[in-house]
């Protein structure tokens, strides 16, 4: 998920040339967090048509809505149900601009029960899930009347089911795992009409100083800053323990392949946890007679995992992709040397933001600086193309800049590795004739480069 502070207001960001629209895919967003899901003046129908107008009007071709939680699950299936047409001219009438996902984010893994019925004593659940913690008795006692009663993982996968059949493109997600994320004192929430809302709203957070889930939210403050927030830290000591994420997370992904669905996956301060649970579904469902972990792709979105996690795992897994956002991965010292070592064809963009309104500016930020670093140049002459590219609009100049160019050839690629994400199983040799007969689509005329 997003941070509103990472990169700056939206409004500060450029928006997507119109001649691009068409091309551009958020491959992971949360319009079910925009803040007008939130609005108590408005009546549930009255919300549901605000976002719907909202997300028709977002200069993007397709937006992929994330569920996360049983809160948000019911939005995306009313969303997917509303039939939103892409505005695009290239989209065929019937593609949808909304593609919705289901599954549960890692962040309220502690909320399910891997018993078979629901637990009888709502404390006792995550005393037993929360035990040999430092002050976890305490703190489950402090914090028990803001957490939910629990549930089962079995229905957790029947209502997850229940979406995925629903809808024939949908996919898994947001769900992970995720080594970070301590629980609040107070139900974390987007809603920024509750005092429970943090400032960033950060939900793929990967600075320990950051304002959500996984930050200090008030550890790190001085004294008086700390006082003035509130006399307590904002998060509990208290992580679900990796082996209860895991089961929950292998559970859905099984679900996944036995329906054919691809899955947008969560990964912080678990790189090595990620590699084992790819190696042990990879061996769990070899494919052949039924489908298999090779038969679906799988997005590492907001991917913070270091360069040779990456080489690694796109080299043993050819349905491996990774998804960038400028949100979360511009902030990353890597995230250039991430972008080249990465498969060009295996690279999807997002927002991995919740305001509508912010999605498309930072799905093309995104694009532009995969553009800028597929490009291949120094940071010389980078900054020399972006003066050149200034002073070229500011004259009015007709053309484009070769700045103007990478991007609309990212844009491009881009566009083509979405395609090819959705239609299943690894990248093959057979996909250069593919992207080929692609270009005349994307608009891609390479005489005039």
């Amino acid at each position: 998920m997003s941070n509103d502070g990472a990169n700056g207001a939206a409004d500060e960001l450029p928006s997507p040339p119109p001649e691009l629209v068409h091309l551009l895919v958020d491959t992971h967003a949360h319009p079910a967090d925009d803040p007008c899901t939130y609005d108590s003046s408005l009546s549930a129908p009255a919300a549901a048509d605000a976002l719907k107008q909202r997300l028709q009007s977002c200069p993007m071709a397709t937006v992929v809505a994330m569920s996360t939680s049983y809160r948000d699950q019911p939005i995306v299936q009313q969303l997917a149900s509303s039939s939103l047409s892409s505005s695009s001219s290239s989209q065929s009438p019937s593609q949808d601009k909304l593609l919705p996902c289901f599954g549960l984010h890692p962040w309220f893994a502690h909320t399910v029960s891997l018993a078979e019925s629901p637990p009888k004593d709502k404390r006792q659940h995550y005393l037993d899930l929360f035990a040999g913690q430092k002050s976890a008795e305490d703190e489950v006692d402090e914090i028990l009347a803001d957490l939910p009663d629990p549930t089962t993982l079995s229905d957790l996968l029947r209502r997850v089911r229940q979406g995925l059949e629903s809808h024939p493109t949908a996919i898994l997600g947001e769900v992970g795992i995720d080594r970070a994320f301590r629980i609040p004192r107070k139900r974390w929430s987007y809603d920024p009409f509750s005092g429970n809302a943090t400032k960033n709203n950060t939900h793929t957070c990967c600075s320990k100083h950051a304002d959500g889930p996984n930050g200090s939210l008030g550890d790190d403050d001085d004294d008086a800053t700390a006082t003035a927030r509130t006399t307590k830290p904002k998060l509990t000591r208290l992580k679900t323990p990796l082996p209860h994420q895991l089961a929950i997370v292998r559970a859905q992904i099984s679900l996944a392949v036995e329906l054919g669905r691809n899955v947008s996956f969560h990964s912080v301060q678990a790189s090595g946890a990620t590699l084992d649970l790819m190696r042990e579904l990879h061996l769990l469902h070899p494919g052949g007679f039924s489908l298999g972990m090779r038969d679906i792709n799988v997005s590492f979105h907001s991917c913070t995992m270091d360069v040779n996690i990456v080489k690694t795992l796109q080299k043993t897994y050819p349905n491996a992709y990774i998804g960038f956002s400028s949100t979360i991965n511009s902030i990353k010292d890597n995230h250039r040397d991430v972008i080249q070592t990465a498969d060009a064809k295996r690279i999807l963009v997002e927002s991995d933001f919740h305001r509508v309104d912010g999605m498309a500016k930072r799905v093309w930020e995104a694009t532009r600086i995969v553009g800028e670093v597929w490009a291949g140049w120094s940071d010389a002459e980078l900054e020399q193309k972006r003066s050149d590219h200034a002073a070229a609009k500011q004259s009015g100049q007709d053309g484009e800049t070769e700045l103007d160019v990478a991007w609309r050839k990212a844009a491009q690629q881009l566009a083509r590795n979405w395609r090819r994400f959705c239609r299943n199983g690894a990248v093959t040799r057979d996909d250069d004739d593919e992207d080929n007969d692609d270009d005349e689509d994307d608009g891609d005329d390479s005489d005039e480069d």
